[in-house]
């Protein structure tokens, strides 16, 4: 959205520029020879024409831009949305998920599916079985321990 801004800026200074150059032409012209004055007409109305190709080019891309950005809008909708069900469909017990998330899941970019599979393969227990999060802590050790394999 702010380069749309910055080409309509642009076009507008180039078609201010443009007139300002042809109000200087215009003493000059008051004496010219009528293909002077035709060929001085042909090049403003050349300008302009582009400058209008410019702003149309301006208006279709914060189009493309708009529909862009809703589309990504919708689709950050739908992974929050799919996020939730994985979090609905897994027993947390009594661990905080923020806790979890700062502690294991991010630094060792796991999801929570994952983490649970490797406490369930290391340790025979899953999470909901852990009384607190410092049970699960205690149990699973720092984040540091904890060998990511791919």
């Amino acid at each position: 959205m702010i380069r749309n801004k910055w080409v309509k800026i642009g076009a507008v200074g180039i078609l201010s520029t443009s007139i300002l150059a042809g109000c200087g032409e215009d003493e000059a012209l008051d004496n010219a020879e009528p293909a002077e004055v035709l060929e001085a007409e042909d090049e403003a109305d050349q300008l302009e024409e582009e400058t209008d190709i410019d702003e149309e080019q301006a208006d279709e891309l914060e189009e493309e831009t708009d529909t862009a950005e809703e589309q990504a809008d919708e689709l950050e909708e739908e992974t929050d949305e799919a996020a939730e069900e994985v979090l609905d469909e897994i027993d947390m017990g009594n661990i905080n998920m923020e806790e979890l998330e700062t502690t294991y899941l991010t630094p060792l970019g796991w999801t929570v599916i994952e983490f649970d599979n490797y406490v369930e393969e290391e340790y025979g227990v899953v999470i909901a079985d852990f009384d607190d999060f410092s049970d699960l802590e205690t149990t699973v050790g720092p984040v540091e321990d904890i060998e990511v394999t791919e």
